[in-house]
């Protein structure tokens, strides 16, 4: 074929192209394909349905397909002549899911002059009134609370771009296809706590707003268990490293989401694994429990402090799922503190001001920095000083009395002793 690039103007050059064999002429004797029936004209998707078409032209090597134009299948032929074709019909499922409850058109090829001829709207796959996206599975159906893991969406009509719930938690779509969706599971909301959640699969074709829901998906909550811990106690400053033992113990990314609380005190994990916890033992901060003790035989009960009990729980911060070993683990005082502590002999001296009704006061209780101090004066006044300076009687008359009463406290503990003076106005 060649062109001529320049008729018009008679004051440019002549110019053409030539595109070599590139037109054909046919003789009338080669046949065109013309398909003008299909039947049955229905068949399920799955496919297998055997049809006939009838027609012209059709040449002893054809090719059949049946699909949209952009989902084009190709059929088995079974038997051929020039004006009937017998084939089974290919299945609308998997990767070609798209011609799924859909009219189809089915396409006849003449392979030795490449001719085709189509007949448009010929077959219904499946059911008309079905949707045209559906969900047939996912894998897995189950996965942790915490998210993360891969699931796999199979069925048909899928559109990119599609939005994917797993049990109404909004998943990351990775990959999109007409039969197979890849995302990865979002992570439910936290106020759930650790308790398993379970929903359809719901799919979305963001375009046309089409969707479908499908199986059920779980987020598995798997409760921790703890069997052991060793060792079973220490002293108040801690330090110490902790192994606990258990089944399903967390497992999370990173080493900052689990917990060891020691009462109310959070340790510091050191290494972990779903059997394992390696956890730095923190220092007591609470008050130790107390008994009584007479060490002296003197009569006069002290006290003496005890080992406290406390609870090992492991969280996982990420699902908040946990368990406890109560009252496992114990604190023991240092040896100073479990010794037996007599209560304070407060003690003191009252002088009055000679010619007034002031007296004054000398606090004389043996280690007298280790108590805290009340005093009372008797007419209703008091002073939580070491030593008042002085109190003034305002008012009193000679002769009369008061009683002060000096109660010491030894600090940290209850113990407490109590001294008392009468003094008489002169």
């Amino acid at each position: 074929m060649t062109i001529n690039l320049n008729d018009t103007d008679p004051a440019q050059a002549q110019a053409t192209d030539t595109l070599p064999n590139s037109f054909t002429y046919v003789s009338s004797q080669i046949p065109v394909p013309e398909p003008v029936s299909v039947t049955p004209a229905s068949g399920p998707n799955e496919g297998g349905t055997r049809v006939t078409i009838r027609g012209t032209g059709f040449s002893n090597q054809v090719q059949v397909f049946f699909g949209r134009p952009t989902s084009l299948v190709e059929a088995q032929l079974t038997n051929i002549s020039a004006t009937k074709l017998e084939a089974i019909t290919p299945a609308a499922t998997g990767v070609n899911s798209a011609n799924a409850n859909s009219i189809v058109n089915v396409q006849v090829i003449n392979l030795d002059s490449g001719f085709t001829g189509t007949l448009t709207n010929a077959f219904q796959y499946g059911n008309a009134n079905a949707p045209n996206i559906q969900i047939s599975a996912i894998d897995p159906n189950l996965g942790p609370l915490e998210g993360g893991n891969q699931v796999r969406v199979f069925g048909q009509g899928f559109d990119d771009p599609v939005s994917v719930s797993l049990a109404g938690v909004l998943a990351d779509v990775r990959s999109v296809s007409g039969s197979e969706i890849v995302v990865r599971a979002g992570v439910p909301p936290r106020s759930n706590g650790c308790t398993s959640v379970t929903g359809p699969v719901t799919v979305t074709n963001i375009e046309t707003n089409e969707t479908a829901s499908g199986p059920s998906y779980t987020y598995e909550a798997i409760t921790p268990q703890i069997l052991s811990i060793s060792p079973i106690s220490s002293q108040r400053p801690g330090g110490a490293p902790m192994t606990i033992r258990g089944i399903d113990l967390p497992t999370p990314d990173n080493i900052e989401d689990i917990l060891v609380i020691f009462g109310n005190t959070e340790g510091t994990v050191t290494n972990y694994s779903d059997q394992q916890i390696t956890v730095t033992i923190p220092p007591f901060t609470g008050v130790f429990p107390t008994i009584d003790c007479d060490d002296n035989g003197d009569g006069i009960n002290g006290e003496q402090a005890v080992a406290v009990l406390v609870g090992i729980r492991v969280v996982d911060r990420q699902n908040g799922c946990n368990a406890t070993l109560a009252n496992s683990f114990a604190y023991e005082p240092t040896p100073d503190e479990a010794a037996c502590q007599e209560p304070p002999a407060p003690s003191f001296t009252a002088t009055q001001v000679t010619g007034t009704t002031r007296v004054r006061f000398t606090n004389t209780t043996p280690n007298i920095s280790e108590n805290t101090y009340q005093w009372s004066f008797g007419d209703g006044f008091g002073s939580s000083q070491q030593t008042p300076p002085e109190h003034d009687y305002t008012g009193a008359m000679v002769g009369d009395e008061f009683t002060i009463v000096l109660r010491a406290t030894k600090i940290d503990t209850t113990l407490t002793g109590t001294a008392q003076q009468t003094v008489t106005i002169e």
